[in-house]
């Protein structure tokens, strides 16, 4: 059995669509239960946006878990910005496998991000002029991997060139350029290395190891009569081009209606306007798109507030309205709703592309839940065009 710990639900949920290419039975849990007949466990922590000390907490008591379970090997899902705790993260599964040679490969070069010069690029351009410089919670203001990461009070971490190797201890961050470059380090995890980093490594550990592509059915086109509801509170660059589109072809789009200056403004009149917007815009049609355009207020406690707020949200569409899926954007969104709502345990049934994947709850057989990445873009196949 393959293990994967995710600081988030879409991270979680990537790995888990990786794996449904790869033709291996995979589980998304929200709550760790390795008794599962399946051959890949990923488990979504919810830890982006914890403190570190919890964060350091829930990945020493997970990894013991998994230290005295039979597990073949274990992967360290990391944002592939390197946003989180993820020296804490690191450390403390090290400690408790008993490891000090740490690989950590985030970043996607199937997406245009590289890392070259020890700088982080995204399409040529350095991260911190990406709109990754106003996350909400760990706003990016450097584009030096190993000043984005941070120091180890237990490692000192170090940047390799493409003609380096490991050696000695601690945690390495490999320059990336291109999928060679992961198949090479892929090929240096050895028992006593613990990999980590984003989905485009695990991929290379996948092959590495002897894992190949499934022939995948191909997609049917949208059924235009089927009910999908889209849940966007993203501030991308993608997330907004996506509404304009939407509004450009008819969609209905059901923007938050109070203002975003402080969480008093998310009381019970602004949720029954909001959740009666929504329902009278399925009755126009079948795609309906709810979205948060104000500016994000940045203030501590607020994202987690939101996140509540739009999880009483869904509940209540849910409760009102036949879906034939659910399609959220942002990880740390996706993991407030679905403990909210009570779902743990999540089979993954279609990856769009990578890191857009549909699943099934084992809990609610209402309608699929369809996760994306903020960051990352909208399948074609989602695109509305001239849906009335």
């Amino acid at each position: 059995m393959i293990t994967v710990l995710a600081d988030d639900f879409s991270g979680a949920a990537e790995i888990a669509g990786i794996a449904w290419r790869y033709g291996l039975q995979a589980i998304v849990q929200t709550e760790i239960d390795l008794s599962v007949n399946h051959d890949i466990i990923v488990i979504d922590t919810d830890t982006r946006s914890k403190k570190e000390n919890e964060t350091s907490k829930i990945h020493r008591s997970l990894a013991h878990i998994l230290k005295l379970s039979k597990i073949d090997w274990f992967y360290k899902k990391t944002d592939s910005v390197l946003r989180g705790h993820i020296i804490a993260e690191l450390e403390s599964l090290a400690a408790e496998f008993g490891m000090n040679k740490i690989l950590v490969a985030a970043n996607n070069p199937s997406a245009g991000r590289v890392i070259r010069n020890n700088i982080y690029y995204i399409n040529n351009h350095k991260l911190h002029e990406t709109d990754f410089r106003f996350d909400p919670e760990f706003p990016l203001k450097s584009s030096l991997v190993t000043e984005i990461l941070g120091p180890s009070d237990q490692f000192p971490v170090t940047y390799l060139d493409r003609k380096k190797t490991i050696t000695g201890t601690g945690i390495f961050v490999p320059e990336i350029l291109n999928a060679e470059d992961l198949s090479q380090r892929a090929s240096e995890v050895r028992e006593n290395v613990l990999p980590a980093g984003g989905s485009d490594f695990f991929r290379s550990l996948l092959e590495v190891k002897g894992y190949s592509l499934r022939t995948i059915p191909e997609l049917q086109e949208k059924h235009l009569n089927q009910n999908r509801f889209f849940v966007l509170a993203s501030t991308s660059e993608l997330s907004r081009e996506f509404r304009l589109n939407c509004q450009k072809n008819g969609v209905p789009v059901c923007n938050l209606p109070c203002t975003t200056l402080n969480t008093s403004e998310l009381n019970e009149d602004c949720l029954q306007r909001w959740v009666n917007h929504i329902e009278a815009s399925f009755n126009k049609s079948c795609y309906v798109v709810a979205t948060v355009m104000h500016p994000l207020n940045k203030e501590p406690g607020f994202a987690k507030a939101l996140n509540q707020f739009i999880s009483q949200i869904v509940k209540e569409v849910l409760e009102r309205i036949e879906l034939d899926e659910l399609i959220v954007e942002g990880g740390g969104t996706t993991s407030h709703l679905v403990r909210f709502l009570g779902w743990k345990n999540f089979i993954p049934v279609r990856e769009y592309s990578t890191g857009v994947v549909e699943l099934h709850s084992e809990e609610y057989s209402g309608c699929t839940l369809t996760v994306k990445p903020g960051s990352y873009p909208w399948p074609d196949y989602f695109i509305p065009v001239n849906i009335r």
